[in-house]
């Protein structure tokens, strides 16, 4: 079953919010009348997903090296991997 996040208020006008599971938006509005809440807002709450924390960054100087040694690595595999497409193969005429 989904999870519906809402808001609303109360009686005396004091703001509610909460997470309620239901079948639908209708349900999660019934419940709220029963409690004497006015919805004000009910969305549906989307899946969670957690990912994990490898490590907190990469440090300034590795980020300056690594920017500045990028386009030289870049531009020999290019090189090597024309020569690799472009080789004349052998018995060609």
């Amino acid at each position: 079953m989904p999870s519906f996040e809402w808001k609303g208020r109360d009686r005396a006008g004091r703001p509610q919010g909460g997470v309620l599971v239901a079948d639908n938006k209708d349900a999660v509005l019934a419940v709220l009348r029963r409690q004497q809440i006015v919805p004000i807002t009910v969305k549906e709450k989307g899946k969670e997903i957690a990912l994990p924390k490898l490590r907190r960054g990469v440090d300034e100087k590795s980020l300056a090296v690594f920017t500045r040694q990028y386009p030289l690595i870049l531009h020999d595999v290019i090189g090597i991997l024309n020569e690799y497409i472009y080789e004349p193969t052998m018995g060609s005429p």
